[in-house]
């Protein structure tokens, strides 16, 4: 397999796939934590813990894709 010539499409690829997957977690425990009642109808309460929840699913997010560029670095 060929590597990449060119490591600053490389760092800009890890930015892209970190931030997305980083915003996606958070937005989706976010989402998670601020449901309530879904028997009747869709009810959502924003609160501190909605707040912490996605800044926790983006650092989970973020950190998966750095510990993923550490894991690749070492092998190559």
């Amino acid at each position: 397999m060929e590597q990449n010539p060119n490591p600053l499409a490389d760092r800009k690829f890890y930015f892209i796939t970190a931030f997305s997957t980083a915003l996606a977690l958070g937005c989706m425990l976010a989402f998670l934590v601020s449901l309530r009642d879904i028997r009747k109808d869709l009810a959502f309460d924003f609160s501190i813990k909605t707040a912490l929840m996605f800044i926790l699913g983006a650092a989970l997010g973020w950190g998966f894709w750095a510990w993923v560029r550490r894991i690749t670095a070492k092998v190559k």
